[in-house]
């Protein structure tokens, strides 16, 4: 197996990034889904409204969709090391 030439800028990536998220966001429901649920209850009203609950099912699925995506896309700002 052979790392990519560049696998030491890999916390600079935004696609590690959304699988961290990911990560987080999928963890917390496996293991507090009640903590989950009472963030949600006492974030303030207008903010709720503007979130689809169908984004909620789908928040993980597209944080590691981002992810995949982000390794194709060119990261202009770690070509100048």
């Amino acid at each position: 197996m052979r790392f990519v030439d560049d696998w030491k800028d890999w916390p600079k990536w935004v696609s590690t990034w959304c699988e961290a998220a990911a990560v987080a966001f999928f963890s917390a429901l496996l293991i507090a889904p009640d903590i989950v649920i009472q963030v949600w209850s006492v974030m303030p009203a207008d903010i709720r409204a503007a979130i689809p609950s169908d984004w909620l099912k789908w928040g993980g699925v597209v944080l590691i969709v981002a992810g995949s995506v982000a390794k194709i896309v060119d990261q202009p700002k770690l070509k100048g090391k």
